[in-house]
């Protein structure tokens, strides 16, 4: 794991300036030449970034990244671009005080290595299943009131598995969730330290994957592996083959007359506005599904295989 201490003199040198400055301290170093995976980009575009997306092109807006070119978001990755996670809410508790990681944000598109032990730190602070980060991260403090500044986050004493904020996270987690459920009106059987498959970030299952928004949930389910492939020469599934059962709260994927995955889902879907389809390589189904109450963020620890 890639840290950062800020120096007691960090604020000091710039004045009175407020916010969180770790995202432009950081940006340098994400930015390379190192080409985005064109396939990668084509199947998660869409639906990861149709709504604009959270990066930030030359003027400060919004990109649309299902419109963007490879080419396009190569210089956006030469520019740098940090995606900020929170690992722990800012709270009373905390004294308004949130730790974050700082990671590339089209890391994954750059086919980075995922980072385990960043993922484990996630898991460590309440999120289940961990989240997943590709590349090096940094990890930054920043206080929000009275006004929003950076504190110092010492290695060896914040980086340790026993440290006081992380021990304190879960709890943290939950009472923020509990400040956003009553601003939002939520009810309080939705109240979550964290919630998984969300911004982007896939949550990691034994035998599928998923991700979410308000609207829709995906899975993915591998349905050979690359070594078959690579045995093969090509893909070699086919559809007429493939077998998908939409109920109410179950999902069931076979191929060939053979049962894959069963997927208990934590609430209803509209089986009528459900759809599957193969991705590029023809390795892995990919699911989509409306969600029977649009809005409503799912548990993350509700939804399990039952095979």
């Amino acid at each position: 794991m890639k840290t950062v201490k800020l120096p007691a003199t960090f604020t000091n040198d710039h004045g009175t300036r407020s916010g969180d400055l770790i995202t432009t301290f950081v940006k340098p170093y994400f930015a390379d030449r190192r080409s985005v995976d064109a396939n990668i980009l084509q199947q998660t575009a869409t639906k990861h970034f149709s709504s604009g997306g959270t990066i930030q092109g030359s003027d400060g807006g919004g990109i649309d990244m299902s419109k963007i070119s490879p080419s396009a978001m190569n210089a956006v990755a030469a520019e740098g671009s940090v995606e900020t996670f929170p690992l722990v809410h800012p709270a009373e508790t905390n004294k308004y005080t949130g730790v974050y990681i700082y990671l590339d944000e089209v890391g994954m598109l750059k086919k980075l290595p995922s980072n385990k032990r960043a993922s484990q730190i996630g898991g460590s602070c309440g999120y289940n299943p961990p989240p997943i980060f590709y590349g090096d991260i940094f990890v930054g403090r920043t206080q929000t009131k009275p006004k929003m500044i950076n504190v110092d986050f010492e290695v060896g004493i914040d980086t340790a598995g026993n440290a006081e904020w992380m021990r304190r996270a879960v709890s943290e987690n939950l009472a923020w969730q509990q400040g956003m459920n009553v601003a939002t009106g939520r009810n309080s059987d939705q109240i979550q330290p964290a919630h998984a498959g969300t911004d982007g970030a896939v949550a990691e299952e034994s035998n599928f994957s998923w991700t979410q928004d308000e609207e829709e949930i995906e899975l993915t389910v591998p349905i050979i592996t690359t070594e078959e492939v690579a045995a093969a020469g090509s893909s070699i599934v086919n559809k007429k083959k493939i077998k998908v059962i939409y109920k109410p709260r179950i999902v069931t994927v076979s191929y060939q007359g053979k049962e894959i995955v069963r997927v208990s889902l934590y609430d209803s879907v509209d089986v009528d506005g459900c759809t599957w389809t193969l991705n590029t390589d023809k390795t892995q189904l990919i699911i989509t599904c409306e969600k029977q109450d649009p809005g409503k963020i799912w548990a993350k620890n509700r939804i399990e295989t039952t095979t």
